[in-house]
């Protein structure tokens, strides 16, 4: 399916906005590599953010001074547009991120209760959604090499971070039990009851305000099954190695006219968002051109077998390919086998990614 229709003069406003919110992040984030009591990540943010706004005002001037709309630019706009609306709203949490770290007072604890209440992202993590989603407009013809580049160096420094908040700092409720038997925790008001057998619901009889189920231990042995749907890896775990043919290693799919086996047609990327059927992806490198470096569905054909063709937003992405760089390897895999290129600066090879 085919993006749907943005104009020249959208994607400008939206850059526009974008590169003002930019201007304002840059001016109110400003903290010192060597500031006590703050973490590093914060200074490091900081950095960057001046990188962001060079590739959002090289493609802002490189539209406005565009005289012909080719098919190519055309085709840009959907992206500048979701990436700008997307970069408004990450940089205005950065903004409330630095916010609670330059006051006075308790800043790591406001710092906590923020990422808490903003879904637990750190300032760090935000950046790097951040420069992934810069990533996508820093491509030629509107961004120049030197600072697609950058933007990578950057994206691979903010990645690295050391955590810059302990994870049991933005958690609620932290239970440990090292030992055999029962733990149980009760935070509110009431009483506590526990139920070893049989089932227990316990609650304000009126306006209930809690319900707790409690089923007793299953009888007989356990069954142990597998998943081979959501859980399948994409690529062969036990004998996986970028050297070898590819579908000794990756999940491959042929078309069922196909009499060449050793030529890779279809690679699993995820599953469908309606059925959870496997989702195969083909592609033709007359169609991926600039696309093939884009770190996203675009310009795949999306299919599930019982179903059809399906859009990029109708995709569940497989697990491994949210790591970023690692659509952008499939692609390759999937135009010409280029294993080195492909994972020149991907980690599909990642058991667990």
């Amino acid at each position: 399916m085919s993006n749907p229709e943005v104009s020249k003069q959208q994607a400008l406003r939206a850059l526009e906005t974008t590169i003002f919110v930019l201007g304002q992040a840059i001016e109110s984030c400003c903290i010192a590599e060597s500031a006590p009591d703050i973490p590093k990540a914060f200074s490091i943010v900081a950095k960057h953010l001046p990188i962001v706004e060079q590739v959002f005002s090289s493609a802002r001037n490189h539209l406005k001074s565009s005289k012909e709309e080719t098919e190519q630019l055309k085709e840009l706009y959907p992206v500048v547009k979701h990436v700008s609306d997307e970069g408004c709203g990450q940089l205005r949490s950065i903004e409330n991120l630095f916010d609670t770290v330059t006051q006075d007072g308790e800043k790591m604890e406001r710092y906590a209760s923020a990422v808490k209440s903003g879904d637990g992202k750190k300032v760090e993590t935000i950046m790097v959604e951040l420069l992934t989603n810069a990533s996508l407009v820093a491509v030629d013809p509107l961004v120049s090499q030197d600072n697609i580049e950058t933007l990578q160096r950057a994206l691979e420094e903010v990645k690295k971070l050391p955590p810059s908040l302990e994870e049991d700092r933005s958690a609620g409720v932290v239970l440990n039990n090292s030992g055999s038997g029962n733990q149980f925790y009760h935070g509110g008001r009431g009483n506590q009851n526990h139920c070893s057998g049989g089932f227990q619901v316990n609650g304000d009889n009126q306006n209930a305000s809690s319900v707790c189920i409690i089923f007793q231990h299953p009888k007989g042995e356990w069954i142990t099954t597998s998943v081979l749907n959501r859980g399948t890896p994409i690529w062969y775990r036990d004998h996986f190695h970028p050297l070898e043919p590819l579908p000794q290693s990756m999940h491959v799919y042929h078309f069922d006219e196909s009499c060449d086996d050793s030529t890779p047609i279809r690679l699993l990327v995820g599953y469908s968002a309606y059925t959870l059927e496997p989702v195969l992806a083909s592609a033709d490198a007359t169609r991926l051109d600039m696309y093939s470096d884009v770190d996203d569905l675009s310009r795949l054909e999306l299919e599930v077998p019982s179903e059809g063709n399906l859009s990029p937003s109708e995709v569940i992405l497989h697990h491994a390919l949210t790591v970023p760089g690692n659509l952008r390897a499939v692609k390759h895999l999937l135009i010409e086998e280029a294993w080195e290129q492909a994972f020149a600066d991907g980690d599909i090879t990642v058991e667990y990614a």
